[in-house]
């Protein structure tokens, strides 16, 4: 799991990530890294680890508390070794390097986050000398951009296994050796990798991008069970009609989503401002010309654990350096300085 699981969702919020930690267990996820997942706050992430089945795994985070006892350690184990038949795998957690910038830092305050390509090459080198692995595979958040660089900064890694940026690509991409594979966002798709490897070294790899057709696969009862389980408290409120949409609504594009702007005009019109700027996060479920909109679909697209809204006077020079830093974020030249998020 390439993280960005445990919320985005009314459930999700209502249950500070329980409900989805749940699902986690009962698809039988192994492994995962972070990145919204921190802002429940440190606590919090402790908690729902606990209850996780699998590893909650990252090389780049560490404790930057000079006061702490753990100054300069790592807050989570950095790698997971799994054994599969006669192959053994070496997987290095690598959750947002930008999760403090990009986020309210009081949620990981005495936390550091950052790329740390240099301890990643320790961890390769480990994982092959030392542990004698015959693959080492990055799980990573960093964006699949950004993988593209890590991949010409580190050596020895088989597979980087990318997220953050939700790209679905069909084909893999290939950087100094390294197969770097994204299989995109919302349970669109699944991505299959299978692997031959022996002595220490793949010798064949098989990558396929798997489509989800919902009206396809038949659903699983104890998957709807559960699904029922953690709505049947909120479903009155969340199965709630607010309006029924004459166009589609979605909420997944870099430069404009429709949902982003319906939301945006409510906001407008509830404040009375000139302009309105809502974050460019990319999640949710697109509702379809002449559905309802139910109040479940308008926190997939606003279910976050800071979601107040602020009004300021700008004059138009902040608002064009504004639009700028907005801009590098996305687009900048050097992919180590992308951050993500959309215009």
């Amino acid at each position: 799991d390439g993280g960005d699981t445990w919320q985005g969702t009314a459930v999700a919020l209502k249950t500070r990530g329980e409900a989805i930690v749940d699902a986690q267990n009962y698809l039988g996820v192994d492994v995962m890294v972070g990145h919204w997942e921190f802002t429940y706050g440190k606590e919090r992430v402790f908690e729902l680890i606990k209850k996780f089945k699998g590893e909650f795994i990252s090389q780049n985070v560490i404790d930057n508390d000079p006061f702490s006892d753990d100054f300069e350690e790592l807050i989570f184990p950095p790698v997971s070794i799994k054994e599969i038949g006669a192959t053994k795998i070496g997987i290095i957690g690598q959750s947002f390097p930008f999760t403090s910038t990009a986020n309210p830092k009081r949620f990981t305050e005495g936390w550091s986050f950052a790329l740390r390509h240099e301890r990643l090459q320790e961890h390769v080198n480990e994982l092959r000398k030392k542990e004698k692995v015959d693959v080492v595979v990055v799980l990573s958040h960093d964006g699949f951009s950004v993988d593209q660089e890590l991949a010409k900064k580190v050596t020895g890694v088989d597979f980087i296994l990318s997220g953050h940026t939700h790209d679905p690509s069909p084909k893999p991409i290939v950087v100094n050796d390294t197969v770097i594979l994204i299989a995109g966002s919302h349970g669109k798709y699944v991505g299959r990798l299978d692997i031959v490897a022996e002595k220490g070294k793949v010798k064949d790899y098989e990558f396929k991008l798997i489509p989800v057709a919902s009206h396809l696969v038949p659903a699983d009862k104890a998957g709807d069970e559960l699904i029922a389980k953690w709505y049947k408290p909120y479903d009155k409120e969340l199965g709630e009609v607010l309006g029924t949409t004459k166009n589609i609504l979605f909420k997944r594009d870099t430069f404009y989503s429709t949902f982003d702007a319906l939301i945006g005009q409510a906001i407008q019109d509830k404040v009375k401002s000139d302009i309105v700027f809502t974050p460019g996060y990319r999640w949710g479920t697109t509702v379809l010309p002449g559905d309802p909109i139910t109040k479940d679909n308008v926190y997939e697209m606003t279910a976050i654990t800071y979601p107040e809204v602020y009004t300021f006077d700008l004059k138009g020079d902040k608002i064009a350096n504004l639009m700028e830093d907005i801009a590098d974020n996305v687009f900048n030249e050097n992919p180590l300085l992308q951050h993500g998020g959309d215009m």
